[in-house]
């Protein structure tokens, strides 16, 4: 897994958004994970000025189609920003109670939050806590229903589960936890409009209040084996509390660009 840094820029005569980005670290033969070769799926944040990754699966032993396992690791890497922009690892020593890849992960005031995923007993419903000592809790309440594949946001203490899949398929499931009130457990809004795994999320102003933003991502039905990906992307307004379809993820202004499993800031 290479760690990559970005920025926007919009130098006159040039076209405005151009993405400029430079390697500032490596997830890569590190003691403690198996393999050369990184990790997918991680749960990744900021907490202060470190970058925390947790979790992942990989291949180590060989892919697939060569008789190769998954290896679901319960690493938890912190790499701290120097003066000069690169990542420098700070340790390796705390674990996550168990190995788990593809869920969602989000960072709250009170730490990086990673939702579901899939270990390798199954799918997970736990939901973790990681704070800035690097200490680790399983919170409750749990998931509704166990599911990898989800995206996360989170807008002030509240925080919103989007999609996913369970043991019935891919869900439209919109689940809302309130951080300051856990005791009011999980609540079910209004569904996404399709059926949707690893689509992106943020919370971003929209001019009038603080809105979830939820871009792309892909599905299939029970009967197909192949994923159809969204270039769609759709805003919640929590004070109208309803989706809303907006223009698409598009590549140059005219082409649609499906993605899914991608990263937004």
């Amino acid at each position: 897994m290479l760690l990559l840094s970005g920025k926007l820029s919009a130098n006159k005569g040039e076209p405005i958004n151009q993405i400029d980005q430079q390697p500032i670290g490596s997830i890569k033969d590190i003691e403690g994970i198996k393999g050369n070769e990184g990790l997918a799926g991680t749960f990744s944040g900021v907490i202060g000025n470190y970058l925390v990754v947790a979790g992942g699966s990989a291949f180590p032993e060989g892919k697939p189609w060569q008789g190769g396992t998954k290896y679901f690791s319960d690493a938890l890497i912190v790499f701290e920003r120097t003066e000069e922009g690169s990542l420098l690892q700070t340790g390796l020593s705390t674990k996550l109670p168990f190995g788990v890849a593809e869920g969602a992960s989000v960072t709250t005031d009170k730490g990086l939050i990673c939702v579901g995923g899939l270990t390798a007993n199954g799918l997970s419903d736990e939901v973790l806590l990681i704070t800035g000592n690097n200490g680790i809790s399983i919170e409750k309440p749990k998931l509704p229903k166990a599911t990898k594949g989800a995206t996360a946001a989170a807008i002030g203490s509240k925080l919103y589960v989007v999609g996913g899949e369970n043991t019935e398929g891919i869900t439209s499931d919109f689940l809302m936890l309130d951080l300051d009130n856990l005791s009011e457990g999980w609540q079910k809004l209004p569904d996404f409009p399709k059926t949707v795994t690893y689509a992106m999320a943020v919370a971003q102003m929209d001019g009038e209040e603080l809105s979830l933003h939820v871009f792309g991502g892909r599905s299939r039905s029970s009967s197909e084996q192949i994923n159809t990906f969204y270039s769609s992307v759709y805003r919640f307004r929590p004070s109208i509390g309803k989706w809303e379809k907006r223009q698409d993820i598009h590549l140059n202004r005219k082409k649609p660009l499906p993605s899914a499993a991608a990263a937004v800031a």
